[in-house]
């Protein structure tokens, strides 16, 4: 594809180690992006390509000098800084990032396109090289929200520091752990403290806390992109004893084949009382070429269509009042769903 186009790919990708003198031996303590380095080739190339991530330990490894979960959401090794200082020399940036789940975006609005690859294993490069190619068309979705940190239903904070005396050291406002990080960082931390966190949101978690508290996350539950679009008609609604049919065609009316993933949300009757409004359901995925159009059928079952009365003790079917069914591609329920329709929940 590159020899194919002349295309020339010239790559920066280094890391700058803080390095210190321990038993001997020379070991990494910190590790920066070359950022100036970066910036050089940013400045003569069309498209910047930047790789950042992060990660999160789950107390196996050190997360930035942390052990355990990660105490912010910023990216490793000054990701954020390498991205702010090739936008001021190149506009046309994508930024590819490897991380375990939501980050920091201080940056959004300065680059044309973000790639969110997760975790995606030992293909990721010719995957993410085909992605950006065109030579597959991307159809996947969030399976979480994506908020800024303070959005959150629960406020999370850094853990406190602590004095720790052993073998006659004194440990103070340090985190430090025993074990070599993902970037080859050696250090020694013996202990750490946490905080108590108290959750009380309830049943509004994720998605549910944003719609609730009416606040617009930089990217919704279920958000994805695709290089292709997707037209939505003809729902058509059924209830029974075992559950919701929900029924619906979708064609490729976009310039490329794809992977349409409708999803079905739903909102219970107030009866009911304090209960999360537009809740996911259900979802499909089907592929389409330039044109074709399917019928999809998304079954919502028997359990699905029940709420917790917490009055009874136990699970009971919604049986009164009038269900709102959405058909969407995310769960932002201020953007316009594609199909939507109500249905008595009598059957």
């Amino acid at each position: 594809m590159l020899k194919k186009n002349n295309i020339k790919v010239e790559s920066s990708g280094k890391l700058i180690y803080t390095d210190e003198e321990r038993n001997n031996l020379k070991v990494h303590i910190k590790a920066k992006e070359d950022i100036e380095n970066g910036v050089e080739i940013a400045k003569k190339s069309d498209v910047a390509i930047v790789f950042v991530m992060a990660n999160s330990g789950e107390g196996l490894e050190i997360v930035e000098n942390s052990i355990g979960d990660r105490e912010d959401l910023d990216l490793w090794h000054g990701g954020n800084e390498l991205i702010e200082a090739i936008a001021e020399v190149n506009k046309n940036i994508i930024v590819v990032i490897n991380a375990p789940a939501v980050v920091n975006l201080p940056w959004l609005n300065k680059v044309k396109a973000v790639v969110f690859s997760g975790f995606p294993g030992a293909e990721s490069g010719h995957a993410i090289a085909d992605i950006l190619f065109g030579i597959v068309n991307p159809s996947g979705h969030l399976p979480y929200v994506w908020g800024k940190i303070d959005d959150y239903c629960t406020k999370i904070e850094n853990l406190e520091n602590m004095t720790i005396l052993e073998n006659g050291k004194t440990y103070k406002n340090e985190y430090r752990y025993d074990g070599i990080d993902s970037a080859g960082l050696i250090d020694e931390r013996p202990g750490y403290d946490k905080k108590q966190y108290n959750y009380t949101e309830g049943l509004y978690i994720g998605q549910r806390w944003f719609n609730k508290q009416n606040i617009k996350p930089i990217f919704p539950f279920g958000f994805g992109l695709t290089y292709t679009t997707f037209e939505y008609s003809d729902l058509k609604t059924n209830i029974n004893k075992e559950g919701l049919i929900v029924e619906f065609n979708v064609k490729n009316i976009g310039p490329v084949s794809g992977s349409a993933v409708p999803m079905v949300f739903l909102t219970f009757p107030d009866n009911i009382g304090d209960y999360p409004k537009y809740i996911f359901k259900g979802f499909e995925k089907v592929e389409l070429e330039v044109g074709e159009n399917k019928k999809i059928n998304i079954t919502v079952d028997d359990h699905a269509l029940s709420y917790f009365n917490i009055k009874k003790n136990k699970y009971d079917r919604i049986n009164n009042g009038i269900i709102k069914v959405y058909i969407a591609e995310n769960g932002d329920p201020n953007e316009e769903p594609r199909l939507k329709a109500e249905i008595d929940c009598k059957f």
